[in-house]
Formats: structure tokens, sequence, C-alpha cells
């Protein structure tokens, strides 16, 4: 039997998964935080009329940043591939690549059946010629989502089943995220300084460079440190803009109930982004995986033999007696 010093080792230190650890926890003060301030807003307390969602931003971002810093010079560029990502959870990743079928699905769905073009706070431009030409720019953007929407969860369906990335499904989500991100910039039908447009368009920007840096592992020029940062700045950015729109749309704050599927993408995205932190902090070395291999056909070899030699021994007995 293998001994428990021969079992394959984590490649990463105990600094790593704290960092990691860290920035989960980040992740969720952040939304409960943004959260509680944009219910402050029904209650006519001054929290969001102030400002506080545009003063605490920046103090996220610093914090994250910092944090992702700290963990990727923790990360050792030598103990990962440049063409497979680390990845030993992928039925949680499979889970996942259900919900945001669901979601694209959803978005997809939502435009069929009303057959109208809601933006904003869920403003239709059907049929108003003057509005539909001041967001001509923003409707031909969410137009090309409409036509992505089925497809952009192929990815990470993909995803869910190797560890090798899709250049070209990948690329398509990617083409996705970033015409929301421009159909979202030109909506003039929201306060260019909405602290759910800012945090929405920081949190998509973070996960289009973290899509980006994930694809690059299929041209085999993956950077597994470059990586390690997006994923914890997307982390941190997608679960607390997407939890928070969820809630927030729920519970009245944000009057458009047609947002909802794109706060879910965020979220999804910002629980696929801490998957792949925690299997790159968790991540065991290859080297060792294959000692554990060989040590176990060894052991199995040696087994068999041990059981053969009995046999034998026995039937020799026998033939004696």
């Amino acid at each position: 039997m293998m001994s428990s010093n021969n079992r394959p080792k984590s490649i990463t230190s105990l600094k790593l998964k704290i960092t990691v650890v860290l920035i989960l926890i980040l992740s969720a003060v952040s939304a409960t935080v943004f959260s509680v301030i944009n219910l402050s807003y029904l209650e006519e307390n001054y929290l969001y009329a102030n400002g506080a969602p545009t003063t605490i931003l920046p103090i996220l971002a610093i914090t994250s940043v910092a944090l992702a810093v700290i963990g990727t010079s923790f990360v050792k560029k030598s103990d990962y591939s440049v063409k497979e990502l680390p990845s030993d959870r992928t039925s949680m990743i499979y889970m996942l690549s259900l919900f945001f079928v669901a979601l694209f699905l959803a978005i997809f769905v939502l435009y069929v059946m009303h057959g109208a073009f809601d933006i904003g706070y869920g403003i239709s431009i059907k049929g108003n010629a003057d509005l539909m030409e001041k967001l001509e720019t923003a409707t031909l953007f969410y137009q090309i989502m409409i036509i992505l929407s089925p497809i952009a969860p192929i990815y990470f369906l993909v995803m869910s089943f190797k560890r090798k990335t899709s250049s070209f499904f990948g690329t398509l989500t990617l083409l996705w995220i970033l015409a929301y991100i421009l159909r979202t910039y030109f909506d003039i039908t929201d306060w260019v300084m909405s602290p759910r447009k800012l945090s929405m368009l920081c949190a998509m920007c973070f996960a289009a460079l973290f899509i980006l840096y994930e694809v690059r592992f299929s041209f085999a020029r993956g950077n597994i440190r470059r990586y390690f940062f997006m994923s914890a700045i997307t982390t941190v950015f997608c679960f607390s803009a997407g939890l928070t729109g969820v809630i927030s749309s729920v519970l009245g704050v944000y009057p458009s109930s047609f947002e909802i599927p794109y706060y879910g993408v965020a979220f999804a995205l910002g629980l696929y982004a801490a998957i792949r932190l925690c299997s790159i902090a968790f991540a065991v070395s290859e080297k060792e995986v294959n000692a554990e291999n060989q040590i176990n056909n060894e052991s199995y070899k040696s087994e068999k033999s041990e059981e053969n030699e009995e046999n034998e021994n026995g039937a020799k007995g026998t033939e004696n007696v």
C-alpha cells in the first residue's frame, strides 16, 4: 500500500491558500456592503444619495488588486503548464456551465417574447424613432448580444469536460462580453456615473480580460501568474456586482427585471473565476501525480505477485498431500 508520504503534495504555499481565502471573503463582504447600501436607497437613507457606492468602489479596487498582487507573488510559474489549466473541480464547472446555459437562453427568450429592445431600466424603444436614433449604437451591440446569446455558454460546457480551452467558443464568449460592455456604455437612459453602471462595467471589463487570458492557454501561451491575477480581480468584482444586482432587482431597488439575467451572468462569471482561483491555489504537482501512479502500479504488481506465489505454494502443498 502507498504510504502517506508518497501521496501527491500541493505545489502551492500556505500563504497562497490564505490569500485566496481572503479574496473570497472580500468578494462576499463587497456584495453584502453594496447590497446594504442599495437597500438603504429604498429607506430614503443618504448612504446611496451621497455617493457611498462610488466611494467604496475605488477602495474595493485597491484592496482586490493588492491581494491579487500578493497572491501572484506566491505562484511559481515553472510548476504549471502553458497548455493546460489546473482544474480538479470539473463537476463544479459542469454544474455552473448549466447555469450559464439557463442565463444566456433567458436573455434570448426574453427578447423573443417581448419583441422589443429593452435597455437601461427596461425602457422599450420599439416604435420610438427619436429614442432609437439616440440609442443607435447601443442598439447595434444589443443585437449582437442577442445573436451570440445561444452560442456563448457553449464555451463553459466545453471547459467542463476538458482542461484545454477552446479558442473558437472562447472568442465568441469574449465577443458577447464586449458587446455587453459597449451596449451598457452607450446606454443614455442610465446616468453615466450610476453605481450600478460603473460596477457592471468594471466587472465585465475584468471578466473579458480573464477569458482572454484563459483562451491563451489554447495557443500554448498561457501565463499562470497573469491568469491568477485576473481570476482574483474578476472573482471580487463580478461576484459583488452580479449578486448585488440580482438582490437589488428582486427587491425593487433597480426598476427593470429584464436586467436580472445579465447580473446573473456577472455573478456566474465570478463563481467561475473563483473555481479557477481555487484550482490554482490547491493544485498538485504533475510529477507528484505521476509518482503516485507509478507507486500504485508497483504496489499492485507486488500484491499480484505475492498472491500468485501463495496460490502456487498452496497448489504444491495440495499435490504433496
